[in-house]
């Protein structure tokens, strides 16, 4: 959650941790989802073939259950409590 919301803030405010960050703000609003969401996909990808290398599922497993609370925080942080802004 912590990661989240530093990373929440710094997209709110016009900055970004890295490059998937700046790309997913910019896909967010030609695609349609959420910045948390696009950064999710991205990293779930990416756990996937960590996993296949690794010839092991538990550390991207946890990776991924750990990121899904940051992608929730990301959202909430960028969008706000009301969707319709």
């Amino acid at each position: 959650m912590i990661s989240g919301i530093g990373s929440g803030l710094a997209i709110r405010f016009g900055g970004a941790m890295d490059v998937i960050e700046v790309m997913a703000v910019i896909f967010s609003k030609r695609i349609g989802i959420t910045v948390g969401t696009f950064v999710m996909i991205y990293n779930v990808i990416l756990y996937m073939f960590c996993g296949i290398v690794l010839n092991s599922w538990v550390l991207p497993l946890y990776s991924v259950v750990a990121y899904s609370a940051a992608l929730k925080t990301i959202d909430f942080v960028v969008e706000g409590i009301d969707r319709a802004k």
